[in-house]
């Protein structure tokens, strides 16, 4: 994600609960905290999950994003849907 305030809309993803090892793995990947910036950001759950995570509730939840980037990128189509299920490419 592109960290730009009151730029783009809500994006449609995918949560999950991880461990520390993972977390770290996650990290290195995403390249954080050099490239990317791991952040917490409020996220709405759209459905039920488990009796533990209810539609509706927010949760705070990590994300990467991106906060050094050059201003072309915001011309560039913004995703509407985050999913390793879909295909996320839509124009904005």
């Amino acid at each position: 994600m592109l960290d730009k305030p009151d730029v783009g809309f809500n994006v449609e993803g995918e949560i999950y609960l991880i461990d520390q090892e993972m977390l770290d793995f996650l990290d290195e990947l995403e390249d954080a905290p050099r490239y990317y910036k791991r952040k917490i950001e409020k996220v709405k759950l759209i459905g039920d999950f488990s009796p533990d995570f209810q539609g509706g509730e927010v949760l705070p939840c990590y994300c990467y994003q991106l906060d050094n980037f050059k201003d072309e990128m915001l011309a560039k189509p913004f995703l509407k849907v985050y999913s390793s299920k879909e295909n996320p490419y839509t124009e904005s």
